[in-house]
């Protein structure tokens, strides 16, 4: 369906809609709001952010845009432009609901974690000490010329450690590498929950030796079996003790409630004609039924302020308010790099990650010259391929958070976002 133009009258009752919603939102809510310049920024430098923003909405290049700049705990910028649904007119709020695909992962992570302080597992534990079915995992090494898979005995076991930064050996169908078709064929996300999935993942081979390269996958699903059991509970229960309740994020979850649904974001595309809108599903809208296989990989839906909720619990070393998540040294762990220099850069992409190195579910900067944008060695981040966005910068205590949908992902209007971020600091 291409995209319609909206009339002048319509767009102005839009931006209208939108500058309403951010007050009444900000009056009902409990963020830290304060003026940019009581943190650092320029408000001047800041409506560089906006403009930038609104003018790919105005070339139709992009539907709308929810992001949000903190520093030292306090919020100094957190507006929306743009559509949730162009066809129906519902402009982009604060409360808009986003399907925030791999930024699930640190989401994830932070979930385990909680039990790994606990002392139900180690990080060098193999796999199979607490799901037996990855003992003695084999290797792909070609198919057969009647398509059987040539296997060889994997040198090690997958550690734990492992699946926290995409070392295992496991992938995702999508990079359309040798495991892909075997993937497929399994039917891995087909199983009826976590159990089922990790069970049918033990029975495929690897892509590489466990520990000897760096491919993002199906890991960090993985792990949110681990949180089930320690729990013994669906994960979406464990998340919602563990992490969401005591953060207060109150609009995540792994399914939008039909209460919920007229917040929710819709998903574009850019026309093979090369100019509009489109919508990038046949069937728009937001699943409002909870799912039976919860996916920790890139199953949750979330907004920009919750995931605000989130980040800052990082920054703050795993506490927000008087909620306590995770401990200091948990989260140094967590956001420190744990990649040898023979496994970067990162793959997933391309350019992007360049000087990145990977910690537990996050990308850490150690090199920020090669990166070639602003920002600060140690800053760590994550994204998801509906493009959505967040880096943490501890050296200057600052968070970043941009939500857009549209498909496919891509960096640049991340890239530019974070450098308008950085050139707003002034203090």
């Amino acid at each position: 369906m291409k995209r319609k133009m909206i009339s002048a009258w319509g767009y102005f009752f839009a931006v209208t809609m939108i500058a309403l919603t951010t007050i009444s939102a900000h009056a009902g809510d409990s963020l830290p709001m304060v003026k940019p310049e009581k943190v650092g920024f320029s408000s001047e430098r800041l409506k560089r952010v906006d403009r930038y923003l609104q003018n790919l909405v105005d070339q139709e290049q992009r539907a709308g845009f929810v992001y949000l700049v903190a520093r030292k705990g306090k919020i100094a910028h957190f507006n929306a432009v743009g559509w949730a649904d162009i066809e129906q007119k519902r402009p982009m709020t604060r409360e808009t609901i986003f399907a925030i695909w791999s930024m699930s992962k640190p989401i994830t992570a932070a979930t385990l974690l909680t039990y790994y302080e606990e002392g139900h597992f180690d990080l060098q534990d193999t796999l199979s000490k607490h799901i037996p079915a990855f003992h003695h995992p084999k290797v792909l090494k070609s198919r057969s010329e009647n398509g059987e898979l040539v296997v060889e005995d994997a040198e090690r076991e997958i550690e734990v450690w492992n699946l926290f930064n995409h070392t295992s050996g496991f992938s995702y169908s999508f990079w359309g590498d040798e495991l892909a078709p075997i993937y497929n064929e399994a039917n891995l996300w087909q199983q009826d929950n976590l159990e089922g999935f990790t069970d049918t993942l033990a029975t495929l081979p690897l892509l590489f030796h466990p520990g000897t390269s760096f491919k993002y996958s199906v890991g960090i699903d993985v792990l949110g079996r681990l949180a089930e059991m320690f729990s013994g509970k669906p994960l979406d229960e464990t998340m919602r003790e563990r992490v969401w309740q005591p953060l207060g994020m109150k609009d995540t979850n792994f399914y939008v409630p039909e209460g919920k649904a007229h917040r929710f974001a819709q998903m574009y595309k850019t026309p093979d004609s090369g100019s509009g809108l489109e919508l990038a599903y046949d069937e728009p809208g937001a699943p409002n039924e909870k799912p039976i296989l919860f996916s920790g990989g890139g199953g949750l839906f979330s907004t920009v302020g919750d995931y605000w909720r989130f980040a800052q619990m990082l920054l703050n070393k795993g506490q927000l308010d008087d909620q306590r998540v995770l401990g200091r040294k948990t989260v140094e762990l967590m956001t420190a790099n744990a990649l040898p220099d023979s496994l970067r850069p990162i793959m997933g992409g391309g350019r992007w990650h360049r000087g990145f190195g990977w910690g537990l579910s996050l990308a850490v900067l150690t090199d920020h010259p090669a990166n070639q944008i602003l920002g600060s060695p140690g800053e760590y981040r994550w994204d998801g391929g509906s493009n959505v966005y967040f880096w943490n910068d501890p050296q200057e205590e600052l968070i970043g958070i941009l939500m857009f949908q549209h498909e496919p992902w891509e960096g640049s209007i991340y890239r530019q976002y974070k450098t308008l971020v950085y050139q707003a600091l002034v203090d």
